[in-house]
């Protein structure tokens, strides 16, 4: 037996309202990775800017300890 054309909308209205459910959870889990990804960019520059501290303290110090002999 056919669908009615009432029935058919009212399916299409519940398959949509279960995708706008989808998407939304979709753009919360973008969100989320998009923040982790800003996160783990900030981790990474401050541990390359120790990095680059730690070097030039060490070559500040080589330079001094060059200069006192």
């Amino acid at each position: 037996m056919a669908m009615t054309n009432t029935e058919a909308i009212r399916e299409l209205e519940q398959k949509v309202a279960v995708l706008e459910v989808r998407v939304e959870v979709l753009r919360g889990d973008i969100d989320r990775v998009d923040k982790a990804l800003e996160e783990s960019e900030r981790k990474r520059w401050n541990v390359t800017m120790s990095f680059i501290g730690a070097f030039l303290a060490l070559l500040g110090g080589l330079i001094v300890n060059l200069l006192r002999k």
